[in-house]
């Protein structure tokens, strides 16, 4: 699975109503904590922004309830082109299959500006556990039933760990986060068997001892 990013902006004012804009600095919410994978791409994106637009673009992480916190704070904004959001597959999609009901529609509240990146997923288990692969870790888990927990830090992680539970025909518990870095910390710190983590997340954990594979397609 894929995590895929778009930048987005409230309906905004006629060009023709506009100065010369920006004339004032933007701002560009990302639904997540600092250090997850969309914070790294909008900070990434913003540097490039700076530099085009000759304005600031201020990264605002406004995380919580599976990114639902701040699409809404989004959402929220004046319409008046000063306000970007970073779009994932969480508060894009998968919310609106994880959730009986949104204080937000994505497909009406926010106008699409373009694709930003493609960020694939991880799965990552804590070092001493005795797996080298994802066989190894269904073969380990039916094994031990019931013994292992999982972490996730947004809707789509969550329903990609989900996934590899299902397909391996195991059981293990959920435990949610604000976002991955957080999950990654309590993996390395024992209190989690397995993550399914963005590759900037899930590569840095690698070369700290962390193992790493690609979920199941």
């Amino acid at each position: 699975m894929k995590r895929r990013l778009f930048t987005a902006m409230l309906c905004a004012l006629p060009m023709l109503a506009w100065g010369a804009y920006p004339e004032k600095p933007v701002r560009l919410i990302v639904p997540f904590t600092p250090g997850s994978i969309t914070d790294v791409v909008a900070r990434a994106l913003a540097k490039g922004l700076d530099a085009e637009l000759g304005q600031s673009v201020v990264v605002e992480n406004r995380a919580g309830a599976n990114g639902i916190v701040g699409t809404v704070a989004a959402m929220n904004s004046p319409a008046d082109g000063y306000t970007l959001f970073m779009v994932g597959v969480t508060t894009g999609a998968s919310n609106v299959s994880a959730f009986k009901s949104l204080p937000y529609d994505p497909r009406k509240d926010f106008e699409p500006i373009g694709l930003v990146a493609d960020a694939p997923f991880m799965l990552v288990s804590r070092s001493d556990l005795p797996v080298k692969s994802v066989q190894d870790l269904i073969d380990y888990a039916k094994a031990n039933p019931g013994k292992l927990s999982y972490g996730y830090g947004s809707g789509s992680a969550q329903l990609c760990a989900a996934q590899v539970v299902s397909m391996g025909g195991f059981t293990a518990t959920p435990v949610g986060y604000r976002g991955v870095p957080q999950a990654m910390t309590d993996l390395m710190g024992g209190v989690l068997d397995f993550t399914i983590a963005d590759m900037v997340n899930g590569l840095q954990q690698s070369r700290a001892g962390a193992r790493c594979s690609p979920p199941p397609a």
